[in-house]
């Protein structure tokens, strides 16, 4: 949510909210990023702490009594959103893990996220990019963070919509650098035609893998 959204949702505004979100983030309750193309406005607050969310999510409005719910619903759609979820904000902790597996350890980059609202008069839908990388050597990354229980496999329908939202970010940024797709996944992109569509990954064994300097 932007600060906007949070003032017209809470009823909050001005000094004393501003400091309920310092000390929010402070305490890593929340996540503050920076929107393309702006480092100041329009910043987007998330809630990241990671058992809040698992809270929210399961515990709270859990009235079953079912002592075994969680092994009897492992394949649930809602259980499925959330180890989606968990582990886009993992990817999003682990910013520098991925820049090293990028092999761009040593080069200057900006992290930042871009929503862009739907515009039905001309026909544009509204997207979301959670995780841009861009690099002083003027090339962008933008990651797509899929959590799979195998490898991934990219449909026809999903190559075209990255397409479609590649050339709509360049449009509505004005960009004229170079845009690149970065996938993130759990166990790798499954090969094939639509896979041309990737310029390069990162697994989680990148994210969580222990280098020993000898």
């Amino acid at each position: 949510m932007t600060r906007e959204d949070i003032v017209r949702a809470t009823g909050l505004e001005g000094a004393f909210l501003s400091k309920i979100l310092k000390n929010l983030e402070r305490c890593d309750f929340i996540t503050r990023l920076s929107q393309y193309g702006s480092k100041i406005r329009n910043n987007i607050f998330r809630l990241t702490d990671f058992y809040t969310l698992f809270y929210y999510k399961f515990i709270e409005s859990n009235n079953t009594k079912d002592d075994r719910w969680w092994s009897n619903n492992m394949g649930a759609r809602s259980v499925s959103a959330w180890m989606g979820l968990s582990f886009e904000l993992v990817c999003l902790s682990y910013h520098k893990q991925i820049k090293g597996a990028l092999g761009i350890a040593g080069v200057g980059t900006s992290i930042s996220t871009w929503r862009s609202k739907a515009d039905t008069e001309k026909g544009i839908p509204g997207f979301q990019i959670d995780m841009i990388i861009e690099r002083a050597d003027r090339i962008i990354h933008l990651c797509e963070m899929k959590f799979s229980t195998d490898q991934y496999g990219i449909t026809d329908s999903y190559e075209m919509k990255l397409r479609e939202r590649m050339g709509l970010f360049r449009m509505a940024t004005k960009n004229r650098k170079s845009l690149v797709i970065t996938f993130v996944t759990t166990y790798g992109v499954v090969g094939g035609k639509h896979k041309s569509i990737v310029h390069s990954e990162v697994t989680m064994d990148d994210l969580f893998q222990v280098r020993i300097s000898v």
